[in-house]
């Protein structure tokens, strides 16, 4: 994960707006084409919020495919909240990531978890106040 991939937000975002940000991190990194991003929103538009998966906490994605040129991970944390109209409402934590196949695909769903699995990550998150410190939360001493 790259300090670069990551971006703090204190401002009102719809979900659309979210996602499209979040992707954009990982477009700027050259990990995936413009279409990885639109696969995401359609995702969110055809099947409902899935991706927000607990209280706070969302994981943007998109099937693995030719959208995608190497495996990747960005992350926003957005002080205003995201709705997605879901029970998980607001999202703070918004994750994206992109893998070139079904079994990275897996992996990284439960690397996530992991690193989920901290019951006040979210109010921890809320926090931070830059970058640097959204890095040293989520990443730092992990190997996502």
């Amino acid at each position: 994960m790259k300090k670069s991939n990551i971006a703090l937000f204190d401002q009102l975002l719809s979900w659309k707006q979210a996602v499209k940000a979040v992707g954009n991190l990982l477009l700027e990194n050259g990990s995936i084409y413009p279409e990885y991003i639109d696969s995401m929103v359609r995702a969110v538009e055809e099947f409902g919020p899935y991706i927000a998966i607990a209280p706070g906490i969302a994981i943007a994605h998109a099937k693995p495919g030719s959208e995608v040129k190497k495996e990747d991970v960005a992350l926003i944390v957005d002080k205003k909240g995201i709705e997605f109209n879901s029970k998980n409402d607001p999202i703070h934590v918004l994750f994206a990531f992109c893998t070139t196949d079904a079994d990275h695909h897996m992996k990284f769903i439960s690397d996530l978890a992991g690193l989920l699995s901290d019951d006040n990550i979210v109010d921890k998150a809320l926090e931070c106040e830059s970058k640097e410190d959204i890095y040293k939360l989520f990443f730092e001493r992990r190997t996502l």
